[in-house]
């Protein structure tokens, strides 16, 4: 009776924008945390209000609790391709609705099985289990996209708290998005992944604020959520490294961990799943790392190996070409000169290179990262030694 009330209070909010003739009920109703049921629905929008794309008419219109309003309506206020765009949130009695898009499967997949033809969507577990798992190359793509995603919940000040592939929706890619790697091959080219499901998304806290219900999926959920403490946004990172996991085997590092994958990748799924201390700090850190591994990965020509151009940020590549620079112009000078002052400007040479680390080159050493992770002191005592011997050798030669 409950609930024949409630789409009675959701028709007489929407009557005049949604056609109820045809509303549908996407999943059975959910006892949230209040002990409350909620439901969620489908719905098509009116003929005169779809003149822009009458062709993408569909609505999820969501009850969600009072308490979840708030990060749904800081949600509402951003856009991102890679997020499910809410459009509104609304008041209706004792709670709350949202108004979301609905997220249609890819049209460029070949859909071989009629369970698939038939479904309206198509979640990353699905596409998995169908389609069979990406490659290194296309799950980093992917994983890039949502970091992205995470990006903007983090200046939010907001934690997912669920991601996991039920989660995770595929569909066409933003047609006014560039295509990222057009030369490599995958279905990045035509294809996007988006974060769905904010349901108990929460405000970021403390690390270790206490609270009363660990929730989330248990093969994708951090630790520290499970052992009730309030997630920072490292718990999402936790998750995305399952979840790339998950891309490239088909299982959890939790279920089973991951073999025959690139030492570079493996790393950055460990490094997702470690304890908190030394999990990456942000989705921008791990984007960075990504990023790097994409380019060491892709069959990608000169000059995007060299040191300095990887990653492709406009500041590395001046300081990398005022670099080079100066290199060039000074070994003219330098074959005139005696062997000593060859060594200590080849030994200045270095302090940036080893030291400053400005080109990343301590990343292409696998096995020196690990060790770096799990002690990060020793990346430290690099870098210092890194600047301190060639200053102390090239002072011992003058």
């Amino acid at each position: 009776m409950k609930e024949s009330l409630r789409i009675l209070d959701i028709q007489a909010l929407l009557d005049d924008y949604i056609d109820f003739d045809f509303i549908d009920q996407l999943s059975a109703p959910k006892r949230k945390r209040d002990q409350h049921y909620y439901t969620t629905y489908l719905g098509i929008l009116r003929d005169e209000y779809a003149v822009m794309a009458p062709d993408m008419t569909a609505l999820v219109i969501k009850e969600i609790m009072k308490e979840q309003a708030e990060n749904y309506k800081k949600i509402s206020a951003i856009w991102n391709p890679y997020l499910e765009t809410v459009y509104g949130v609304l008041p209706a009695g004792s709670f709350y609705i949202t108004l979301n898009e609905f997220i249609r499967k890819p049209s460029s997949l070949q859909y071989t099985t009629q369970t698939l033809c038939e479904q309206h969507n198509l979640s990353l577990e699905d596409y998995i289990c169908q389609f069979g798992c990406l490659t290194e190359l296309e799950a980093l793509i992917f994983a890039m996209q949502l970091c992205e995603g995470l990006e903007t919940l983090c200046r939010l000040h907001i934690v997912h708290g669920d991601l996991s592939p039920q989660n995770i929706m595929l569909t066409d890619r933003f047609p006014l998005t560039d295509c990222p790697y057009p030369k490599i091959p995958g279905i990045h080219h035509t294809v996007a992944m988006k974060i769905i499901d904010f349901d108990i998304a929460r405000k970021q806290k403390n690390q270790n604020h206490k609270v009363t219900v660990a929730e989330g999926t248990i093969n994708y959920t951090a630790p520290e959520t499970l052992d009730y403490k309030y997630p920072t946004d490292r718990a999402d990172l936790y998750s995305l490294g399952c979840i790339l996991c998950y891309m490239l085997t088909g299982n959890s590092p939790k279920e089973s961990a991951p073999e025959k994958l690139s030492p570079r990748v493996r790393r950055i799924i460990n490094k997702c799943t470690l304890d908190y201390a030394h999990r990456y700090r942000s989705a921008t850190h791990l984007k960075k790392e990504i990023l790097l591994v994409i380019e060491l990965l892709s069959p990608s020509k000169f000059p995007h190996r060299i040191p300095g151009f990887r990653t492709e940020n406009p500041l590395y590549i001046g300081i990398a070409s005022y670099y080079y620079c100066a290199i060039g112009m000074s070994l003219p000078a330098a074959l005139y000169t005696d062997f000593k002052q060859i060594l200590t400007s080849v030994l200045m040479i270095l302090i940036p290179v080893f030291g400053l680390d400005i080109f990343l080159l301590g990343n292409l050493f696998y096995p020196y990262t690990s060790i770096r992770d799990q002690h990060p002191w020793i990346g430290v005592v690099i870098r210092i030694l890194g600047v301190l011997l060639p200053i102390l050798t090239a002072s011992f030669l003058i």
